[in-house]
């Protein structure tokens, strides 16, 4: 351990103790490293690769180029790089940590790009990208990009020090909207992405006012290719990023404008109306659920999409509306009964419920589930009587029916008649 602790770069904890020792460097006499075999039997088939810079000075929290090049950069003059490339080389792979970081990259890609090489990079920094270096790209060969913003949000690459002066999207935000200026202005297949590209992007970083200029002429660019009644669909392309990105008021705009003018649609309707419940704004919810229902000519299938929704929000009052609809239908079913039952039973409607549940066992022709069901609710109601006069109904119509008579004991006990449940029994 003496012996290798005296060479560079290695540390012995036992001798060296907490202090890291610096990183051993190559000398730059010894660089770039480069490739001296040019091969078609490679994953980089006939490849050139070359290094153009070691290290990176950013600092980045997670990466391991942090500590190894003890946070520094050397850079390799452009002359020296483009010295390294064989004639017979077709294409060239510029290799290092930080790549584009070189301060005089366009001069290593100008030179290997003009002379019909093929030029690819081992990493791209979004805010290195311009429209010339772009261009060199493309006329390299690239046909695609990837960058990456190392974070999910800017908090988090605060945290990893990712040491980006202009963010990814801004980039993805220029480029689009040079992509959008070149193109015809009238309304195209190759437009209406591009417009929906650019709304969501600037979603992404706050920017509301571009957001909603991009979404507006998305939905007009939609419109103009497929009518005024555009599907609903196209709609919750801006609304469900709007909703992810926490912008509320720019998708309740475009759900409002979804409501009335593409066909009758569930989803919109509940989205809807689900952000106006959340604000107690309970008159705009029933303006909403109406609006539908009369857009779906008041057919039995919108009254009941209405009316179980406004259920299951607990808004009785409202569901009760739609379900009174739903009943005065030209083919109300039992079940419609007993759920308007259940609903004057939240409300303690008791005359009500009476009568729904008598119209219920009409419907049903009383059969067992039926007396059963009617005598439950009656006896969730305390309405013990009631369900007394039902279950014994029941009892007369299926006397060996033991689920009847234990019901009967269940009441009397809830009732307090002991003495009765006794007599059930017997």
């Amino acid at each position: 351990l003496q012996d290798v602790a005296m060479l560079p770069g290695v540390y012995v904890p036992s001798i060296h103790g907490e202090v890291l020792r610096p990183v051993a460097q190559a000398d730059d006499r010894f660089l770039p490293a480069y490739s001296p075999i040019l091969t078609p039997h490679t994953e980089l088939s006939s490849m050139h690769l070359v290094e153009n810079a070691r290290g990176c000075h950013r600092g980045c929290t997670f990466c391991v180029m942090r500590r190894t090049t003890n946070m520094g950069m050397r850079t390799v003059p452009p002359e020296v790089v483009l010295a390294t490339i064989p004639e017979h080389a077709r294409r060239v792979g510029l290799v290092g940590a930080a790549t584009t970081d070189h301060p005089k990259i366009k001069e290593i890609m100008r030179p290997i790009v003009e002379s019909g090489r093929e030029l690819g990079l081992s990493s791209l920094r979004a805010d290195r990208l311009d429209d010339e270096f772009v261009s060199l790209l493309v006329a390299g060969g690239a046909r695609t990009l990837t960058v990456a913003s190392d974070g999910s949000s800017q908090r988090m690459r605060d945290v990893a020090q990712r040491a980006e002066r202009l963010g990814v999207r801004s980039i993805a935000i220029r480029f689009n909207e040079k992509l959008l200026a070149e193109l015809p202005d009238r309304p195209s297949l190759e437009r209406a992405p591009i417009l929906l590209r650019l709304a969501k992007l600037n979603l992404t970083i706050g920017d509301d006012a571009p957001a909603r200029r991009y979404a507006r002429a998305y939905i007009r660019e939609m419109k103009a290719l497929q009518g005024d009644d555009l599907n609903a669909r196209f709609y919750f392309n801006i609304v469900d990023p709007a909703r992810n990105f926490g912008r509320t008021e720019l998708a309740m705009a475009f759900l409002e404008e979804a409501l009335v003018d593409a066909p009758p649609n569930f989803r919109v309707t509940e989205t809807l109306a689900e952000f106006y419940a959340r604000r107690a704004r309970t008159g705009d919810v029933e303006r909403v659920l109406k609006t539908y229902v009369e857009r779906m000519d008041s057919s039995r299938k919108g009254i009941e999409h209405a009316a179980k929704w406004a259920r299951r929000r607990r808004n009785f009052p409202l569901a009760q509306f739609f379900y009174e609809e739903l009943v005065a239908t030209s083919t109300p079913s039992s079940s419609d009964w007993y759920d308007l039952a259940q609903i004057y039973a939240a409300q303690a409607r008791v005359e009500d419920l009476r009568r729904a549940l008598k119209r219920y066992l009409e419907l049903s022709g009383a059969d067992r589930r039926a007396l059963r069901d009617a005598a439950q609710l009656f006896s969730e109601q305390r309405m013990y009587e009631d369900a007394e006069e039902i279950l014994s109904r029941a009892q007369k119509k299926y006397p060996e029916d033991i689920n009847i008579a234990q019901r009967f004991a269940k009441l009397y006990l809830d009732w307090g008649k002991l003495s009765k449940m006794h007599d059930v029994y017997s």
